[in-house]
């Protein structure tokens, strides 16, 4: 996830904010809407669970708390880091109204091997970002070969 998100903030370097939808879910009639008031000072959450299914992320906040980390891969706690260093730096995160319909997790339900794979990848980053936590470590941290390796879906273990 982090890395997606970094690309698109990469790809569009002159954009003032970049919007981001998860594939599990859908925008509503009037959705659209909440998004559109999204600042360039600030991160536009949904106010629906989970509320970075859908969001925005503006240049100032890039600015101050830089990317997000890619050494959460291959999903989990992406969010719950870029959220904790942009309260660090004192961004402003702001909460609207964005009627969608959501799907779940799109790791729920998927066949043994890859719910095997979810589980090692999840414990995993669950200790990077709560080592991260306890070193009080509000940097935006990087890709690392090893890791991406060791939480993989895509290969064989």
């Amino acid at each position: 996830m982090a890395a997606s998100w970094n690309l698109g903030i990469k790809l569009f370097p002159h954009h003032d904010r970049w919007f981001f939808a998860s594939n599990d879910m859908v925008y509503l009639p009037g959705a659209l809407q909440g998004l559109s008031e999204a600042r360039r000072d600030e991160i536009t959450l949904s106010d629906m669970f989970p509320f970075w299914h859908t969001f925005c992320v503006g240049e100032e906040v890039v600015r101050r708390v830089g990317l997000f980390d890619e050494a959460l891969y291959p999903a989990y706690f992406e969010d719950n880091d870029y959220q904790r260093r942009s309260v660090h730096k004192n961004v402003h995160i702001r909460s609207v109204f964005i009627p969608t319909q959501h799907e779940n997790s799109s790791t729920i339900g998927v066949d043994r091997g890859l719910r095997e794979k979810n589980a090692v990848s999840f414990q995993n980053n669950a200790i990077y970002y709560n080592n991260k936590m306890a070193k009080n470590d509000y940097g935006q941290g990087a890709w690392s070969l090893d890791r991406r390796r060791r939480n993989a879906w895509d290969t064989p273990r």
